[in-house]
């Protein structure tokens, strides 16, 4: 009796195991081939000047949330819908337009704005208002000899905070509350102020986000 039931089992499992790689097999076959091929199947296309650029050296890219592609250029930023381009250039005169049309960063905050660095400060972009917003770090630290060149922005995905560096150091700016902190060269040991990159990965295990710059 005891074998007649190691017998039955044996022949339950082997059965379980042919239907497993049945429908694995079956699942193969119907799978369309081109999925397996894709990555060897990549096309590019080029978009340059003849199709609406304003100029061909891009310093930043960046996808928003509304589905826009951006690109910081040296004469303006772009913005491009899969079809055409708008570009945004500063105008003399007026206060809500970008600072400067050489561009060199980019990112979005949690409100949906867009913050661009430029050889001229922060600018936000209100997409309600349809307007930039300036901001100087010279005129954040009140010292004129202060650069305005950025090197790079980041928007927090969490609060109302950006981060941006020159090479001065690192800002912390808050544009709900207006308060903006400095931090120096000398609090991260670095022997200059240049901070080139500034990045943030994901949450670590006290819920926060981890920030990184060299």
């Amino acid at each position: 009796m005891q074998n007649l039931f190691c017998a039955n089992t044996v022949r339950t499992t082997r059965l379980k195991t042919l239907s497993i790689f049945y429908i694995l097999l079956v699942s193969y076959l119907l799978i369309p081939k081109n999925i397996f091929t894709q990555g060897n199947n990549l096309r590019f296309e080029s978009i340059t000047i003849n199709d609406g650029l304003s100029q061909g050296t891009i310093r930043c890219i960046l996808h928003d949330s509304k589905g826009f592609m951006w690109f910081g250029t040296q004469d303006g930023l772009n913005r491009y819908d899969g079809h055409s381009f708008k570009i945004f250039r500063n105008e003399i005169n007026n206060p809500n337009s970008i600072s400067s049309n050489n561009t060199t960063c980019i990112d979005e905050d949690v409100d949906g704005n867009l913050w661009v660095g430029t050889l001229n400060g922060v600018n936000k972009f209100e997409r309600n208002s349809y307007r930039f917003v300036q901001y100087f770090s010279s005129k954040e630290i009140h010292d004129d000899k202060f650069s305005n060149t950025i090197y790079s922005i980041l928007a927090s995905k969490t609060d109302p905070v950006i981060w941006y560096s020159n090479r001065q150091g690192l800002f912390e700016l808050n544009y709900r509350t207006g308060k903006s902190t400095r931090y120096q060269y000398n609090e991260w040991n670095k022997k200059d102020g240049n901070i080139n990159k500034i990045f943030q990965y994901d949450k670590n295990t006290t819920g926060h986000y981890k920030r990184y710059f060299f």
